[in-house]
């Protein structure tokens, strides 16, 4: 089995590298190593969580990771806070590993077994009643979640799945387009937003090995010719009409509006989102690690 390891101060983070016999046409999306991962675990430990339990009474925490993977994240918090975790991801999201069909959540395990600390894996679709009462959300103090924010459709069942825990919530982002506004304007109907702090990589913690080819994001700078190309593509978005279409978001009904008026605003909101993020074409022009990270305090009302 190759291990990628991620060395935090006082514990080492193991993760399972799945091994493909064929990779074209899978979504590998859930089992990389995404930028934002590392240091939203750092921040957690070093700022979130003692606070958090001082005020839970120096009690162990019990914390959901949403989208989490190949589960760095839970797992780091886990090892090195002694919190109990519950990392989950979409069970659905199968891939090709030898012939054989593995999912997110199979990762999970995996990589559970192979770390200290109390955390087990759950298969959890955002916005699913079913899977979430089974998780008991109402028992969890925290909700956390790295690079949640890319697929602009998916924001209506992760805002719902995070009202349904009813606990504060820390998602780490990585910016890549206008449309990642639209989470921010659904949240403000159930959520205040306490801060947004940006995050930076860690200095002693070590970085993992890019060689890992699609299972690790590289970490490198933007070469000059990629931030020629960037603003080539910027223009050309201007010159098409795309930078008018961003500043015809849709404007947001009172918060103590009727639902159906809410409803009917989300749903535009979201198409609007799909269209920005459709306009940044998916990983072709997605930012390197530590280039627009923050992490995002959520709290609510």
């Amino acid at each position: 089995m190759n291990v990628d390891v991620v060395r935090f101060p006082t514990a080492d983070v193991k993760l399972s590298r799945p091994i493909f016999d064929d990779i074209s046409g899978s979504d590998v999306t859930a089992l990389r190593l995404w930028p934002a991962a590392v240091p939203l675990a750092a921040h957690l430990h070093e700022r979130v969580l003692p606070a958090l339990r001082k005020a839970r009474g120096g009690r162990p925490l019990r914390i959901l990771e949403l989208g989490a993977g190949r589960g760095l994240v839970g797992l780091a918090i886990s090892a090195l806070g002694g919190d109990e975790v519950v990392l989950t991801d979409d069970g659905a999201s199968l891939v090709s590993d030898g012939g054989a069909s593995k999912s997110a959540v199979d990762v999970l395990r995996e990589n559970i077994a192979l770390n200290a600390g109390r955390a087990r894996a759950a298969a959890l679709r955002w916005g699913d009643d079913a899977a979430l009462r089974k998780l008991e959300p109402k028992r969890f103090d925290c909700v956390v979640g790295s690079d949640l924010l890319y697929d602009p459709s998916s924001y209506t069942s992760l805002l719902k799945t995070l009202e349904a825990c009813g606990c504060e919530a820390h998602i780490a982002i990585t910016r890549r387009h206008a449309g990642e506004r639209a989470f921010f304007a659904l949240a403000e109907r159930r959520f205040d937003v306490i801060a947004t702090t940006p995050l930076r990589w860690p200095a002693d913690v070590s970085r993992p090995d890019a060689s890992a080819g699609p299972f690790v994001v590289p970490l490198e700078r933007v070469r000059r010719g990629e931030r020629l190309r960037s603003a080539a593509t910027g223009a050309l978005g201007a010159l098409y009409g795309r930078r008018r279409r961003r500043s015809l978001a849709p404007e947001p009904p009172p918060r103590d509006c009727a639902d159906d008026e809410w409803a009917t605003f989300e749903t535009a909101m979201v198409a609007w989102a799909v269209e920005q993020g459709s306009v940044q074409n998916a990983e072709a022009g997605w930012r390197p690690a530590g280039r627009g990270d923050a992490v995002v305090h959520l709290r609510p009302r």
